[in-house]
């Protein structure tokens, strides 16, 4: 609504700290037409998990090599 959309930036800003690595997903859904919600609330329908898990791996697989993480 209009509260969010005011004060959204203002909220998330992460232009001010400094992150090796970090994944920005806040506009992932911006031109989505289709109902990613399964409720009025913040709970994600198949469409919109899949959305999220697609970016969070491709960030994953394009940002970290296996060989380099330690146990």
């Amino acid at each position: 609504g209009p509260i969010l959309k005011k004060y959204y930036n203002e909220l998330f800003n992460f232009s001010d700290l400094s992150l090796n690595n970090y994944l920005d997903l806040k506009h992932i859904f911006k031109n989505e037409t289709k109902t990613i919600y399964r409720d009025k609330c913040c709970r994600f329908n198949d469409l919109g998990i899949n959305i999220l898990s697609d970016e969070i791996s491709n960030y994953l697989k394009n940002n970290f090599n296996p060989k380099e993480v330690k146990n």
